[in-house]
C-alpha cells in the first residue's frame, strides 16, 4: 500500500485524534470553506446490487485526500441478518443465555 506524505494530512489526522476541532477547522480551510476546496471528502463506491427501493446505493469506504489519494478507512463490510438456527452464533451463546444471549434472533 503506498503511504501519503502530507504534513497537512498528518496535521489534520493529528487533529482528528486528539478531537483539536479548532486545528482541524482551520487546516480543512476554516469555517466556511468551498466545498471542492476541502483537503479530505468522504470517499463513497457504488454497492453491489440496487438497494431495495430498486437504486443504486453507495456506501462509504474511507476518505479522498486532495481530490486524487485515496484513504481507505472500511476494511471490512458487516451485515446484519437473523440467526436461522441457535448454533450459529456458536454453542456458548445457548449454554450462558441472559446477558450473553444474541438479542432478538441476531447472532453478533
Amino acid at each position: 500500500m503506498d503511504s501519503i506524505d502530507s504534513e497537512l494530512l498528518k496535521g489534520l489526522i493529528e487533529a482528528a485524534d486528539k478531537g483539536n476541532w479548532e486545528t482541524f477547522t482551520e487546516l480543512s480551510g476554516g469555517p466556511t470553506p468551498e466545498r471542492a476546496s476541502l483537503p479530505l471528502r468522504a470517499l463513497h463506491v457504488v454497492k453491489k446490487g440496487l438497494n431495495k427501493y430498486g437504486q443504486e446505493a453507495q456506501k462509504l469506504i474511507g476518505l479522498l485526500f486532495q481530490a486524487k489519494s485515496r484513504v481507505i478507512t472500511r476494511f471490512h463490510e458487516w451485515t446484519v441478518r437473523p440467526v436461522t438456527e441457535l448454533e450459529s452464533c456458536g454453542a456458548e451463546a445457548g449454554a450462558i443465555g441472559g446477558a450473553n444471549t444474541p438479542p432478538f434472533g441476531y447472532c453478533q
